[in-house]
């Protein structure tokens, strides 16, 4: 996306997925970036969030994580 992130600093992120696999990200209420490939569609991978595996975990917290 366009929006650089501060370490120490709290941001409210959400993904919105369409049946297609569209993908819209918002940070703070504003959208942040598109994807109209549809990847997510056809993924065949394990759904992570803050890490992609393999020993790729992110330095942070993360709370109150809701899947709908």
């Amino acid at each position: 996306g366009t929006t650089t992130l501060t370490v120490g600093t709290w941001y409210h992120l959400v993904a919105t997925i369409d049946g297609s696999g569209n993908a819209i990200i918002y940070v703070n209420g504003k959208v942040d970036t598109t994807s109209t490939t549809g990847i997510l569609a056809t993924a065949t991978q394990n759904f992570r969030i803050g890490t992609r595996g393999a020993g790729n975990e992110i330095a942070a917290g993360i709370d109150e994580v809701k899947l709908f």
